[in-house]
């Protein structure tokens, strides 16, 4: 099957001037891009003191990637809606009215997953591939009823054998990564259930399209 995610380029196409923690945004990029110069020369950022003005698209991304080192450590085949998005965009920044969310670079899930020391295993059911701020990141969880890639709220805290067993069914928050995503740049990140905030209010406020 052939997943369009015409839908993503499309917001990440999409320049737009915001209100909310613009220092906070200017943070993630830097993440991302491992350079704050680079990142505030993406995000153009005005700091007020109610809050900052800021103007960035609705994502960026570093071009496609193999998935094929991340299969080779999980020992097993990954779903296809996630494969055709790492190998068209790859490594990415999301920018709604949610929290800045990076999808991580590849050999970041890579060590994420064999670094884990609760893994005994002989194929990969589980793996962290993107986060908010610390400490609260989004997983790929493989059923352990259906073997369908479901995408999970996680911390550090879960053990991986929690998160591929019966209690992890408990983190699920969409029922395959294309699901995710495209309902996150539909609602343009709000209401937020996976990171909910008090008064359920928008991270950040869209002034300008």
């Amino acid at each position: 099957m052939i997943y369009d995610y015409s839908f993503f380029n499309s917001h990440a196409s999409h320049k737009r001037k915001l209100f909310g923690s613009g220092v906070a945004v200017e943070a993630s990029m830097s993440s991302f891009y491992q350079s704050p110069s680079k990142a505030a020369e993406e995000v153009r950022l005005e700091q007020r003191p109610d809050g900052d003005f800021f103007f960035a698209k609705g994502a960026y991304f570093k071009g496609g990637q193999s998935i094929q080192p991340l299969e080779a450590s999980l020992k097993t085949k990954l779903p296809e809606d996630f494969v055709q998005f790492y190998e068209q965009f790859g490594e990415s920044a999301i920018i709604t009215r949610s929290e800045p969310i990076l999808i991580y670079p590849l050999k970041q899930m890579i060590a994420d997953f064999e670094d884990d020391p609760d893994i005994d295993i002989e194929e990969g059911r589980f793996f962290r591939f993107a986060r908010y701020q610390d400490p609260l990141y989004l997983g790929l969880r493989r059923d352990d009823q259906t073997d369908e890639w479901q995408v999970v709220i996680c911390t550090y805290g879960l053990l991986y054998s929690e998160m591929i067993g019966p209690q992890g069914r408990g983190n699920v928050v969409a029922p395959s990564f294309y699901a995710w995503l495209k309902h996150l740049v539909e609602t343009d990140g709000y209401p937020d259930k996976i990171y909910p905030r008090d008064g359920n209010v928008p991270y950040l406020t869209v002034l300008e399209e």
